[in-house]
């Protein structure tokens, strides 16, 4: 029984069955409920109502436009000060702590936000879209600087000198060779 039990997780495609678990109970489950749930009625009957109801109500259209205006300004915000972070970092002469980007990551999202809060109130900042905007800024950009920071790390840096070499002045070597 011990080594069937231990042979069976001694298989490494069966080190995946806890993620696929995970994945199938708190994403695509989720996922699903909320489509089953855009697209029925109370009865549980099939309908466009929901989404007619949406499209008639301009405060639902408006919260709709603000909350992806205020994504995209957090995103590009954070990519603006993620790329050159992830850049500085993946540096070999600036390479002494790797992990140090990663710190504010390990603090709970409630408490930075609650943080963030307390902090704009001690300094007697209203809390506005500026504000709305800073706090989702500082707690995605660590989302950001990491897979950037991997992906130049692993990088072929004799990419951008063979560039170089060829003429291609910073703008198209970014563009094309990172």
């Amino acid at each position: 029984m011990i080594n069937t039990f231990s042979a069976f997780f001694m298989r490494r495609r069966n080190w995946t069955i806890p993620y696929v678990l995970f994945l199938a109970i708190f994403v695509v489950i989720p996922l699903l409920l909320i489509v089953y749930y855009a697209f029925t009625n109370d009865e549980g009957m099939f309908t466009f109502a929901n989404f007619r109801k949406f499209m008639i109500h301009p405060e639902a259209i408006n919260t709709f436009v603000y909350s992806v205006g205020i994504a995209l300004i957090t995103t590009i915000l954070c990519l603006l000060l993620g790329y050159p972070a992830a850049w500085i970092l993946s540096q070999a002469r600036f390479n002494t702590s790797r992990t140090m980007f990663i710190l504010p990551m390990w603090v709970n999202i409630l408490i930075r936000t609650l943080a963030t809060v307390a902090l704009f109130d001690f300094l007697n900042f209203p809390l506005g879209e500026g504000a709305l905007i800073f706090g989702m800024v500082y707690n995605f950009l660590p989302f950001m600087i990491y897979p950037i920071y991997n992906t130049l790390q692993k990088m072929d840096h004799s990419l951008i000198e063979a560039a170089q070499d060829l003429g291609a002045n910073p703008s198209q070597v970014f563009i094309k060779a990172v």
